[in-house]
């Protein structure tokens, strides 16, 4: 896995738990985890309820709130939904 260095990381998104499906998405680092998910549900016309989400960094166990962004992030990771 390596950093993102353009803005950009690649991540797999779990929304097994809720919705039996996986994503592999490349979306800008800057974004928020709401921002994320929002676009993502509007995208795929999952109309899902984006409240106040929470998603695990599925590799090293960190959970990321609904404000955080994903720069912290290496390319590849997945993100397990936590709650919506």
């Amino acid at each position: 896995m390596r950093e993102c260095m353009d803005g950009y990381v690649n991540v797999s998104l779990d929304l097994t738990l809720l919705l039996n499906r996986q994503f592999d998405l490349r979306v800008p680092s800057s974004m928020t985890v709401k921002e994320f998910l929002q676009i993502v549900s509007d995208s795929y016309g999952l109309s899902l309820a984006v409240i106040n989400p929470t998603v695990r960094v599925v590799q090293i166990g960190q959970l990321v709130a609904s404000t955080g962004t994903l720069e912290k992030l290496k390319d590849g990771v997945l993100l397990q939904l936590e709650s919506i």
